[in-house]
């Protein structure tokens, strides 16, 4: 009931190339990710021809800005102040420790009539929906950040972690080109 896709002979060679290679997902990936078009930018910044031949992005020149999801927040922010923990597999964290539990969020025991109160705020996925999540951006968010315990003593972490990398008496210029280098990853 979709649209037809934009390079169907391009499907064809994938295809093909995943049956000729024995049903290789290790092999169609490393295709995928070592071709000349995954590499290219993501960004719009300097895309304005590409802008006004594909506005709605339909060959997806560009990454579509999406919402970070109620965990990728809360781990996000642990993982900042270094305090993330990444073991993997074991028990589900109960509702009880889950506002204390440095475990990735993805391990929160899941419940109907409980909910996680900083995840239910940032559009929880709905249990009873396969784990459908709606969308939101409202004040309650900002405030729910600004508030919490957790929020503020992961800050107060990340604050400290960036004052190290920057050095004990950086500049305001030091500091924030340290915040933005740990945070995001990139150079103001």
């Amino acid at each position: 009931k979709g649209a037809a896709p934009s390079h169907p002979e391009l499907l064809d060679w994938l295809a093909a190339e995943f049956m000729e290679k024995g049903w290789s997902f290790k092999h169609l990936h490393r295709v995928v990710v070592t071709s000349n078009a995954y590499r290219l930018s993501s960004s719009a910044k300097g895309g304005e021809a590409s802008a006004a031949i594909d506005p709605e992005n339909r060959h997806l020149w560009r990454m579509n800005p999406v919402r970070m999801t109620a965990q990728t927040v809360r781990d996000s922010l642990l993982h900042l102040a270094g305090e993330l923990d990444l073991a993997r597999g074991g028990p589900p964290v109960p509702l009880a420790e889950q506002d204390t539990s440095k475990r990735r969020a993805m391990y929160f025991f899941q419940s109907h009539n409980d909910h996680h109160k900083l995840l239910g705020i940032f559009d929880d996925a709905n249990v009873l929906d396969c784990y459908r999540r709606t969308e939101s951006i409202v004040p309650a968010q900002a405030l729910a950040l600004w508030n919490s315990r957790f929020a503020l003593a992961a800050g107060a972490k990340i604050a400290d972690r960036v004052a190290a990398r920057a050095g004990g008496d950086a500049d305001d210029a030091a500091f924030a080109r340290a915040a933005f280098e740990a945070v995001l990853g990139a150079t103001p």
